[in-house]
């Protein structure tokens, strides 16, 4: 199968398709999670480049934590949550869909939400190494866990 590089036959069938990567920024740790949130980026980022010109859109949504059963499945997942994250509201299912839905409509590269993720968003783009510097000494540490 060829996903990322369809012949212009094939793309013509698919004009109204759009791919969307979905990923959730405020779990800054554990190692794994973070690095597949950056893997879920960069790979839509990539596809983006790849499907340039065949009609085939790209999205990436980002927010912050959704309120789900997640939380409760995956006890001491939220104390896990940097301080500064949790300035961060989280987002209903319902406000995460209707974003995605209306983004994808719209053919948008970038879907982040709520207003304060943008704010993130945009200080890490402008200053990431604040940014980073914030979430790390806010966040969880393994040492404050073992005492």
């Amino acid at each position: 199968m060829r996903f990322c590089r369809p012949s212009s036959d094939e793309t013509s069938a698919y004009r109204e398709y759009q791919f969307c990567g979905i990923t959730f920024c405020l779990a800054w740790s554990p190692t794994a999670y973070l690095a597949a949130r950056w893997a879920v980026r960069g790979f839509t980022e990539a596809l983006r480049a790849d499907l340039d010109g065949t009609g085939i859109g790209v999205t990436l949504y980002e927010s912050a934590g959704v309120r789900s059963p997640y939380w409760e499945h995956n006890p001491g997942s939220h104390e896990r949550v940097p301080k500064m994250g949790k300035l961060i509201p989280e987002v209903t299912p319902e406000q995460a869909a209707n974003a995605i839905v209306r983004g994808v409509e719209r053919n948008k590269r970038l879907i982040v939400i709520p207003f304060m993720m943008k704010l993130t968003y945009w200080l890490h783009a402008v200053f990431p190494g604040v940014v980073q510097w914030l979430m790390t000494k806010t966040g969880y540490r393994r040492a404050q866990a073992e005492k």
